[in-house]
């Protein structure tokens, strides 16, 4: 049976993925707590990445950060209750980075540092 173009739009067709071992899990939740509670520790010149698993793209590509410390804030309280669940709301977007788009353009945008680690040197796996 095929599925239409609504469906997959919707997921309906996502693929599982299979996680971890919970003693694994909580390593990593832990992990991630430190690196949150310690703030950034990047400097404006560091070249970065996205650390692989943490909802980036272009793991392994360079990045620049350009400034690190308060960005401008959004709104604190949610329009609707919808918007708490919403992986954008309520991110502290402490570093501004500038890299290369798919096309080859320059963009800078605000991220969380504590998603990021140092670039080594090492492209993408399919790079």
């Amino acid at each position: 049976m095929s599925i239409g173009i609504i469906e997959m739009a919707l997921g309906a067709e996502k693929e599982s993925v299979s996680l971890p071992v919970p003693e694994a899990q909580v390593m990593t939740l832990r992990e991630v707590f430190a690196r949150y509670d310690g703030g950034c520790f990047f400097k404006a010149g560091d070249l970065v990445t996205p650390r692989k698993g943490y909802n980036h793209s272009n793991e392994g590509i360079p990045h620049i950060v350009l400034e690190v410390g308060t960005p401008p804030c959004g709104p604190v309280t949610p329009a609707s209750l919808r918007e708490t669940h919403s992986t954008a709301f309520g991110r502290r977007l402490d570093m501004r980075i500038a890299g290369h788009d798919r096309d080859g353009d320059v963009s800078a945008w605000w991220v969380e540092s504590w998603c990021f680690e140092p670039w080594t040197g090492e492209g993408p796996a399919n790079g």
